[in-house]
Parts: structure tokens; sequence; C-alpha cells
């Protein structure tokens, strides 16, 4: 069990709400008030995520009843207005920029909408491989993703080493499918490099254990060199209204 914070000087009544995911949901605390706290739980083995709360004594039980109302509605329907999640898999960068003396040490930014995600960075080398996994709530498939890779300088900005759009387009086509039951490893779609991507080579959509993947090498734009290979995979969640399967 992983707990995402400490509540050692929290010492009134406890609730505990459970919730069944299909993957892990990245929650940040929250803190309403100063006497209240709310903290997730996420249990990798037994995929669940518990919501735990605790009021300090002074605090009544009219009042908690309250509050956990609200958080719990507002809970649903952040799920309801939710398509899923997407798990992007930041695999490594090839031939990145030198932006210090000899090498760089980079990072990758993915960004959708509001939402900005962050890999480690990996010092001194240009062929970096990160295998860090970002994910993103989905709540409307138009909105690009954009991956931005930086060097991490510390005592200026850090220096931008080039950007690329992930376009979920072909894989989204994939799963409206509604397939099951393919052999591990069919190539379900096979994506060409066009002047209206940023892939590198050929990527394909692969029936993997029983979900749709796609592998991407993408090329930079706006800097002299580099390629940032990644893997999406789109996850459904319980409560979410999830991608349709009508044509």
């Amino acid at each position: 069990m992983e707990n995402t914070c400490k509540k050692d000087s929290f010492d009134g009544p406890q609730v505990r709400c459970a919730f069944n995911l299909s993957s892990r949901i990245n929650i940040h605390l929250i803190f309403l008030r100063p006497w209240f706290f709310l903290s997730l739980n996420y249990n990798k083995d037994r995929l669940t995520a518990y919501i735990d709360f605790q009021l300090v004594a002074f605090c009544s039980q009219r009042q908690g009843q309250y509050i956990f109302s609200g958080l719990l509605t507002r809970l649903l329907f952040l799920m309801e207005n939710m398509l899923g999640l997407l798990r992007v898999r930041v695999r490594r960068g090839i031939n990145l920029a030198v932006r210090d003396t000899v090498s760089s040490d980079p990072y990758v930014i993915v960004t959708m909408g509001q939402q900005k995600l962050k890999t480690r960075v990996v010092k001194n080398n240009c062929n970096p491989e990160w295998n860090d996994e970002l994910t993103l709530s989905i709540k409307d498939l138009n909105v690009p993703i954009t991956l931005t890779v930086y060097d991490k300088d510390t005592l200026t900005v850090d220096d931008k080493m080039g950007d690329a759009e992930i376009d979920i387009k072909p894989y989204v086509e994939c799963l409206k499918m509604g397939l099951e039951n393919l052999p591990n490893g069919c190539a379900v779609k096979r994506v060409q490099p066009s002047r209206t991507n940023c892939l590198s080579d050929e990527s394909s959509c692969i029936w993997n254990n029983g979900k749709i993947v796609q592998d991407m090498c993408l090329r930079l734009r706006n800097v002299e060199c580099g390629e940032v290979v990644v893997q999406v995979e789109w996850i459904d969640l319980p409560g979410c209204t999830g991608i349709s399967t009508k044509s």
C-alpha cells in the first residue's frame, strides 16, 4: 500500500471509501481547510484505490458528512466527464542535441491542455533511457498532446531541445473497432510518416496481451537533431464514458 502523505498530526474520525480501478490514477493532495485532510492510497496488486479523509477532533460529524458528500459528488462528476486514461511510456531519446559542453541532461515534459507531466532527468546522455510512464486523463480526444525535451540546468533556465506532437487519431480509430481475442503481436494498423505527423519511421498499432498499444519514434521539431521513442496505451476506467465503438 502506497500512502501519498502522512497524517500523524490528525486525531479526528476517519472515513475510507474504496474504488476498484483498472490502473493507477494520479490525484493530487487536496487541503480544503486547515482542519481537513484528504489522501489517495493505491494498492497495485489488488487494483484498488482508497480515498481516506480525516477530520480533527473539533470538526463536527455533520461538517464532515457535508464535506465528504461534496467531495464524492465532485469525484463522480469528474469520472462521468472523463473518457478514460492514456498512458504514455516515454522510452528513450536518440541522438538528442548537445546543450552543455559535450552532452546534455535531458528530461521530457508531456502536455495536454492544462495537464503537464514530467519524466526524470538523465545526466550527461544524449541517448537517454527514461522508461517512465506518464498518465493523462482524457476528456476530449481532439486536444493535442505535445512532447517537449529540455536540458536541465542548475544556474540558468532549462534549454529547450525540441518538441513533437503525439498524434493519437490513428490509435483511437483502432480502439473504436472493438476488436477482441487477436493473436499477440498482431498489427492492427500501420501508420506512415507524413507532413501531418512527427513520425520518423513507420508506426504500428499492435495487439498486446488483450490491449492495443502503439509504438512511435517521433522526430523532434525546432531543433537540429533528435528523436524520442514512446508508446501509448488506452486505459478504461469504471464509471468513465469510454471510447464508443459505434461507427
